[in-house]
């Protein structure tokens, strides 16, 4: 983490309205709309130990679950969101976590990546797209080894979410 002292951290981080509740510091989070205690529950569907793996966070917004993949040691991470705005935050975070996710812009149907990734997450995608299985099966050609799905499935608060290995393919 870069050298920055507390108030100018908060400062940076007031610039921005917040999407995702993300740990900076031991002292400081961003005031996200969504509650830490959203991701917490989610972050057991991501694998542990994710040394020298790729790894694909789609729908990423200021990039909760990539910063945690980071930080769960992958050697290389890919966010992607469609939205140039919800990079925004990220963008303030990178320096401050001295971060090397590289985030691109754009739609994963249109997307062209060079290679599959060992691990996809996808979490609060899956209801803003359409049911025809396209991008079900767009994620599956792109995780080699895990995908994370997790998605709105009950008009309940509860998310649900699973972990889909795309060797061993079950009906979602």
């Amino acid at each position: 983490m870069a050298d920055l002292d507390e108030e100018y951290i908060n400062k940076q981080l007031d610039r921005i309205d917040w999407w995702h509740s993300i740990p900076v510091t031991d002292d400081i989070m961003t005031d996200g709309w969504i509650p830490y205690s959203n991701h917490k529950r989610k972050d057991p569907f991501i694998p542990a130990d994710l040394s020298g793996k790729r790894v694909l966070d789609i729908g990423s917004w200021d990039a909760y679950y990539a910063i945690t993949a980071e930080r769960r040691g992958a050697e290389e991470v890919v966010a992607l969101d469609i939205d140039p705005d919800h990079s925004k935050g990220f963008m303030v975070l990178k320096d401050i976590i001295d971060s090397d996710i590289d985030y691109r812009i754009g739609d994963i149907m249109e997307y062209e990546f060079e290679d599959t990734f060992d691990v996809v997450i996808c979490f609060g995608v899956l209801h803003h797209v359409d049911p025809s299985g396209e991008f079900l099966d767009k994620l599956a050609s792109l995780a080699d080894e895990t995908l994370c799905l997790e998605t709105n499935i009950t008009p309940s608060l509860f998310n649900r979410s699973l972990q889909y290995d795309p060797r061993s393919p079950r009906k979602l």
